[in-house]
Order: C-alpha cells, then sequence, then structure tokens
C-alpha cells in the first residue's frame, strides 16, 4: 500500500485517483482498518459517518464471536 502509514493520506489518494476509485478506496479502507483498526482512521472521519453506530456495534461483536445481525443498535431499544 502507498502510504501505509498514513491512512487519511492513502484513503484520499485512492478515492481521487482515475477509474473506479469508489471500489479502491473501498478496498484500501478494508486493508487499512483490518492492519490499523479504528485508531488509524482519523477521528473526524469517525464521528461523521452516518453509519458510526452500526460500524461500532459490527466490531463489538467480533471478538465475541456474536454473529451481527444487520440490526442498529437503536432498534434494540425500540
Amino acid at each position: 500500500l502507498v502510504h501505509e502509514h498514513d491512512s487519511r493520506r492513502a484513503l484520499l489518494l485512492a478515492a481521487n485517483h482515475g477509474g473506479d476509485s469508489d471500489s479502491t478506496a473501498a478496498i484500501a479502507g478494508s486493508i487499512l482498518g483490518t492492519a490499523h483498526g479504528v485508531y488509524g482512521l482519523p477521528s473526524e472521519w469517525i464521528t461523521t459517518n452516518e453509519a458510526t453506530s452500526v460500524i461500532r456495534d459490527m466490531v463489538a461483536a467480533l471478538p465475541t464471536g456474536k454473529p451481527f445481525d444487520g440490526r442498529d443498535a437503536a432498534d434494540d431499544a425500540r
């Protein structure tokens, strides 16, 4: 990965090149997220993401082996 230790720079490069940049950025984000975890991403990208609670629930379910059922945590409160 180009700029593998600078997730912001790597993802911006992936998202802004010619061609199928949305797919390239999604793949780069998956690789960077796996390598560095949530702390490798700019915090403002986490807090302003539309699906932050869904993503956090999915991540929280990983170590427990609990399957993710696709529901947002807010659904459980209803």
